[in-house]
């Protein structure tokens, strides 16, 4: 009987282990390199794209993208290495009804999951979560393609989201801090070619079409500051609205070189108010 057991066991390995391999190299890579880069491109309504170099399938159960680029009109948004994309089962065991994910950025990584949309058509809410742990901001690369400016560190923070149907806004909060951050100017400013801040910390509302920025503070070499206010988003999103109020603490390096450029009361060494109006991609600077 035991014998038999073992057999048995034997038999039922080796027919997984046979399956495994036949799943693996039967596996249909570029019909799912393209589903997926469609589905990301359809979801964003055609602004975002998504560039797989291969995909492949993993153990337990899962996908191994091995490298990709999101792009977000015509600009690179974002490098990351590998990504891995499992199911997951939030609501009741045994029902796949959303996505895990870890993605690696840099020496960082993002882990977080998204819900699946409801195959009935219901309308019930869509969630999104995510946490960074020593992200690369270099990965980032938006950030560079739309301020022109190199920005290094490391980024951790959350970031949740909650939609309704297709074509209605959510609600969601993103909490976010930057450290060892270094900003290569694109042209030096009153002679200095680079930034460097020990922290920056955001903490952000979504709601609808707006985000309310309830904190922002920056602890640098050059100056610290903090402000709040808010963004109203357009399409694109570059072109969306924003309305900040802050305070800025010039070091005296800075204070030294603003000497002459700017009116005494603001080269002191004392707060300098300052109010940002405009366009993301056009901003205006108001000192008060």
């Amino acid at each position: 009987m035991l014998k038999k057991s073992k057999k048995r066991l034997a038999w039922m390995c080796y027919i997984t282990v046979l399956a495994a391999v036949f799943l693996y190299l039967l596996f249909p890579a570029g019909a799912v390199k393209k589903y997926l880069e469609h589905q990301v491109w359809k979801a964003s309504d055609n602004a975002v794209s998504l560039e797989i170099a291969s995909v492949r399938p993993g153990f337990p159960p899962c996908l191994v993208i091995d490298e990709a680029t999101l792009i977000y009109r015509e600009m690179d948004a974002l490098e990351t290495g590998r990504t891995i994309v499992s199911p997951a089962y939030r609501k009741l065991p045994g029902i796949f009804d959303a996505l895990d994910f870890t993605i690696r950025l840099g020496e960082g990584r993002a882990l977080g999951w998204v819900a699946m949309e409801d195959a009935r058509g219901s309308g019930a809410d869509k969630s999104f979560h995510l946490r960074l742990e020593n992200a690369d901001l270099e990965s980032i690369v938006l950030i560079r393609s739309m301020s022109g400016h190199r920005v290094s560190g490391s980024l951790d923070g959350t970031i949740e989201f909650t939609g309704g149907i297709p074509g209605q806004a959510g609600s969601g909060t993103i909490e976010l801090a930057a450290s060892q951050c270094t900003v290569a100017l694109q042209e030096a400013i009153y002679g200095i070619k680079q930034l460097t801040f020990q922290s920056i910390e955001t903490n952000l509302e979504i709601e609808d079409q707006q985000v309310n920025i309830r904190q922002i503070e920056l602890k640098g070499n050059q100056f610290s500051g903090d402000g709040t206010g808010r963004i109203l988003i357009r399409q694109p999103f570059e072109n969306s609205r924003i309305q900040i109020s802050a305070t800025v603490r010039p070091h005296p390096a800075l204070a030294r070189a603003m000497e002459g450029l700017l009116p005494e009361q603001f080269t002191g060494g004392g707060d300098i108010s300052l109010r940002i109006a405009g366009s993301l991609k056009q901003p205006s600077w108001q000192i008060r």
